[in-house]
Order: C-alpha cells, then structure tokens, then sequence
C-alpha cells in the first residue's frame, strides 16, 4: 500500500516530467487537488501560533474555544493583504469581550 504523500510525489513528479494536467495525474494516482497542492506549515509559524494562543488563553481565562480561535483567525497568521481590516475587527472584538468582562463583575 502506497501512502497518500508518496502518491502525491508521483502525481507531482509526472506532472513535472511528462507534462500532464494536474487533474489527470490527480486522477491516475488517487489523489485529490487539494492532497496535490498541500504545503505543511513551517515549523516557526506553528511555534508562534503556539505561542500567540499560551498568551491568549493566560490574558483571557474566560474566553472559550470561539473566542480565541476568532482572535488567533483575526491576527492574521495567513498574512494576507487585509491586515487593516483584521486589526479593527480584533480591537472590536477586545473592546467588547472587555464590556462584557465588567458588565459581570
């Protein structure tokens, strides 16, 4: 049995070699596009995403599942071009998560 990472290096590697289309290799091999053209995570950024949820989780004891993926999501670890915008739905987010903090206080 062939594992799915060495099928999809011989999808890539047919690609490469015998000019076919992605989606015939995809198909001859028994992988899918999106198996084809993953890419792991660099191990730093999943130290600092680590890293960045510790804090999180430390700051905002009483903040669930939702509320931290949401921040981790917003602070923009994809790094695209929208930085502006994430940045003001984090501070929205904060400032009203902190309301609520005091209101129940």
């Amino acid at each position: 049995m062939v594992k799915p990472s060495q099928r999809r290096e011989m999808a890539q590697r047919a690609v490469s070699e015998k000019a076919i289309s992605i989606r015939l290799a995809c198909l001859v091999f028994s992988v899918s596009e999106t198996c084809y053209r993953y890419q792991a995570k660099l191990s730093h950024q999943n130290a600092e995403i680590a890293d960045w949820l510790v804090r999180l989780i430390h700051n905002h004891r009483n903040w669930g599942v939702p509320s931290v993926t949401l921040v981790v999501r917003l602070i923009n670890f994809n790094r695209t071009d929208n930085t502006e915008f994430n940045n003001g739905l984090l501070q929205h987010r904060l400032q009203r998560t902190n309301a609520q903090e005091n209101d129940a206080a």
